[in-house]
């Protein structure tokens, strides 16, 4: 099942007998399109009452990873031993009989938000002129307009758009998407 995490800590009650009953399982979960509208080239999930017309919402995910109880700062060496996470240091180990691992990945780059947005200086930009990227309550930012109308469709596929472009600038070596698998619910 899904379950939310925030600086590496699984934020929903129970989660450590999730992960002992059912191993640290991966989870996603379609975003809830009324609220952002974001959506996939894909089809990401397989109909069921709360299926968009094209069943393409887009998806997060969670991936538990070492001693998901606790966040970033509270992880000891023990606590990682204990609850070592679903990720596979090996992608011979993934599938295996013997193996706790559910998932494997690689690096394959990254995009600054500040960068994709257009922010030269966070610090400067937030403390001392007293912007923000977002305000939920107004739809809007201060100091940019990036994130402004969520639920715009046309302004939101602009925004992944110039996250696969500079995504490409940065590595043209590297595909765009290697699609997105969907997320059976049921």
């Amino acid at each position: 099942p899904f379950v939310a995490f925030d600086s590496g800590m699984c934020t929903v009650p129970n989660c450590d007998q999730t992960w002992k009953k059912l191993g640290f399982n991966l989870g996603c979960q379609p975003l809830n399109s009324s609220r952002v509208a974001y959506f996939s080239p894909f089809t990401t999930h397989f109909g069921g009452r709360h299926c968009a017309p094209q069943c393409n919402d887009a998806l997060w995910y969670s991936f538990p990873g070492p001693c998901p109880s606790k966040d970033h700062k509270g992880k000891t060496e023990e606590c990682k031993q204990q609850m070592p996470g679903g990720r596979c240091s090996d992608i011979s180990l993934l599938g295996k009989p013997d193996s706790e691992c559910t998932y494997y990945t690689e690096k394959a780059g990254e995009v600054r938000l500040d960068d994709l947005v257009g922010i030269k200086d966070y610090q400067n930009w937030w403390a001392l002129e007293h912007n923000k990227e977002y305000v939920w309550e107004t739809d809007k930012g201060v100091g940019t307009d990036f994130w402004d109308s969520r639920t715009d469709a046309k302004r939101c596929s602009e925004r992944m758009d110039k996250l696969q472009d500079l995504f490409w600038r940065k590595y043209p070596e590297m595909p765009i998407t290697y699609g997105e698998p969907p997320c059976d619910l049921s």
